[in-house]
């Protein structure tokens, strides 16, 4: 149930689309991979990504969320208690952050928000809840859940909307890494 940091929807392709993927793996062409960066890059991106700053707000945020997918727990929302029968792992989240971080850099800002948080729930989470018997019976789906969870966490959050974090003497990262060349 935890295996993945995301899991993402593909649509299914068209019938040309399909004949081109048939034609592309089914041909007897010599496939060759082209090098798209070096290791030395792979690593430098890796490391800038660490160094996007993530408040104490954001992380706790972050951690409210993925303890709000646990019915078992003490205070847990009736949305829990009647959608959920397994909550998410901690490795949950450790993939919203590390998934903020990239977003934030990608959108060239030098520090993660609990909308980045709220942004990458769904895909962050939906493997990794389990919903009840009734849920399922209702045709719930764990996106319907997990949204349903952010909206009662927003309006615990409005009252503490500080999601810029303190950047003085911090160095921004090299988002030149980040960009295609």
């Amino acid at each position: 149930m935890d295996r993945f940091m995301f899991k993402l929807f593909m649509t299914f392709p068209g019938e040309e689309e399909l004949c081109r993927i048939v034609r592309l793996t089914q041909d007897t062409q010599t496939e060759r991979a082209e090098r798209v960066m070096s290791g030395e890059k792979l690593l430098a991106m890796r490391e800038t990504a660490k160094e996007i700053p993530v408040i104490d707000e954001v992380v706790a945020y972050a951690a409210r969320l993925v303890a709000s997918t646990h019915p078992e727990l003490d205070g847990a929302s009736e949305t829990a208690k009647k959608e959920l029968r397994f909550g998410a792992s901690p490795r949950a989240v450790q993939a919203l952050i590390t998934g903020a971080r990239i977003l934030a850099l990608i959108d060239g800002r030098y520090n993660v928000a609990c909308d980045d948080i709220d942004a990458l729930a769904c895909p962050a989470l939906r493997h990794r809840v389990k919903l009840t018997y009734d849920a399922v019976m209702r045709g719930r789906t764990p996106d319907e859940v997990i949204t349903a969870l952010i909206g009662e966490l927003r309006a615990e959050r409005e009252g503490k909307r500080t999601t810029v974090a303190k950047t003085e003497g911090v160095k921004p990262p090299d988002r030149r890494l980040f960009k295609r060349s």
